[in-house]
């Protein structure tokens, strides 16, 4: 008698699910939309832009006393270079690195690489094409001295402009391949413009 009392009360609390209530349930489900992660390889021109960077770190710590001795205004612009390379190349090293999901942020830094880079080797350039001016500047050290200073601004020229050529590879690339607001578009412009009226020759 008490197990037929048992099993009658199992039946009263128990709910019939049907298979289209189960059904319901899976169709109603909308799991989170997840952005497929594109994996970034060693030949996109981004690795070109911090391959450049690299160069510029390597130099500026191995011609420290040099680099110490530029012009504030010059030693400013290496600096600020040297701190978007530092993060391009912090983001880089992230297990889920893909420029896509900052693509904004991305191309702003490139625009930014190029407008320091450019302005960077001209002004370097103007400043080392006198080695009288730059002998005042420093002291009489000596020709060996010199030369060794004409030396690094050189290699210093040399990368700046390679960081502008590879940022502008890499702008173009993105302009080619994605849909960026107009308004992007257009500082890029804008930036370009404004290297210009500092690195063009005065007429």
């Amino acid at each position: 008698m008490g197990k037929y009392e048992d099993d009658e009360n199992v039946k009263k609390k128990t709910r019939t699910i049907s298979f289209s209530d189960l059904a319901g349930d899976a169709i109603s489900y909308k799991p989170d939309f997840t952005r497929p992660h594109k994996e970034i390889t060693y030949d996109d021109p981004y690795f070109r832009v911090l391959d450049a960077g690299h160069n510029l770190l390597l130099s500026k710590k191995k011609g420290k006393e040099i680099v110490e001795k530029l012009p504030r205004d010059l030693k400013n612009l290496i600096l600020e270079l040297e701190g978007i390379i530092k993060e391009m190349t912090m983001s880089a090293m992230e297990d889920d690195f893909d420029y896509e999901m900052q693509l904004n942020r991305v191309y702003f830094n490139m625009m930014r690489v190029d407008r320091l880079s450019s302005v960077l080797a001209y002004k370097m350039k103007r400043f080392a094409k006198n080695s009288k001016d730059v002998e005042a500047y420093f002291g009489a050290d000596g020709k060996k001295s010199l030369r060794s200073f004409l030396a690094e601004i050189t290699k210093l020229v040399s990368i700046s402009e390679e960081l502008s050529l590879s940022s502008n590879l890499f702008m173009n690339h993105i302009e080619e391949n994605y849909d960026l607001d107009q308004e992007v578009l257009q500082k890029r412009i804008l930036a370009h413009e404004r290297t210009l009226d500092i690195t063009s020759p005065q007429l």
